[in-house]
């Protein structure tokens, strides 16, 4: 049996190759998911097409597929012809060449079986002092840090799918990159009267700082699904750098399905 999200990538891959514009018209055709069982309705020539479609898709069932994961940054500019040398959803081979202009963040890679979850992650846990409170009285001092963890770095998360010819892959990812700009630091002062009294006889006070820190971050993430040629760069997301406008993030995946 598939798993739920296994049945939503076939449904949309056979949508998607099979006779595309035939589904187009409820009266035509349609395919309904129950209890992860697809029903189909659509022309004899189409089942047979679909027929064929599973025999390919057993074929690269529990076939191992490779998951690269890519994170660069550089001037928006460059970033957006970049993204305009395109063979359709993967970078043409002058796009590919071209990404040596940019800075490589972070590279994961990560292997798995057709039809599953692929997951790969490259992340570290940043700590810092959320909030830090200062008490000084006449004779003593106190620190009272909070401390607080931000996670940085890249998390994939890709199932693929062959197509039943082999040249085609249907992505379904969830990717998401982080990075630290900054520590935003805020200063408060406080005069607090307390029951004491000084050599005079007047109310003593108690003076207190606290600082609140906060991570500044961008974060880019890309999530959908898309069907593409295999072993190839696909740019699947982009955002611009908080701190300086000019520049801009870019994350491209590749598929390769590794041969028995």
């Amino acid at each position: 049996a598939c798993e739920p999200q296994s049945i939503d990538g076939i449904k949309d891959m056979i949508l998607s190759t099979v006779d595309p514009e035939s589904w187009q018209d409820s009266e035509m055709g349609f395919i309904t998911m129950n209890n992860q069982t697809l029903t189909v309705r659509t022309t004899p020539e189409n089942h047979a097409k679909i027929v064929e479609y599973f025999g390919g898709l057993r074929r690269n069932t529990f076939r191992m597929v490779e998951v690269s994961t890519r994170v660069y940054a550089g001037p928006r500019e460059l970033v957006v012809v970049l993204e305009g040398k395109m063979e359709g959803l993967a970078l043409s081979t002058e796009g590919e060449a071209a990404l040596g202009q940019l800075e490589l963040l972070d590279n994961v890679k990560s292997i798995g079986f057709t039809a599953q979850r692929v997951t790969g992650n490259s992340l570290r846990q940043q700590a810092y002092i959320r909030d830090l409170t200062a008490v000084i009285g006449s004779n003593v001092g106190i620190l009272d840090p909070d401390i607080g963890y931000v996670q940085l770095g890249t998390s994939s998360d890709v199932r693929a799918i062959p197509s039943a010819e082999g040249d085609k892959v249907l992505l379904e990812l969830r990717t998401t990159y982080t990075r630290l700009r900054n520590m935003g630091i805020m200063e408060m002062n406080d005069e607090v009267q307390t029951s004491g009294r000084d050599d005079k006889g007047e109310a003593t006070t108690t003076k207190s700082k606290r600082v609140i820190v906060t991570p500044e971050v961008d974060l880019v993430s890309a999530r959908g699904t898309f069907r593409v040629p295999k072993e190839r760069w696909i740019p699947v997301g982009s955002g611009a750098d908080k701190g300086d406008p000019a520049q801009q993030y870019l994350i491209l995946v590749r598929v390769r399905v590794i041969e028995n």
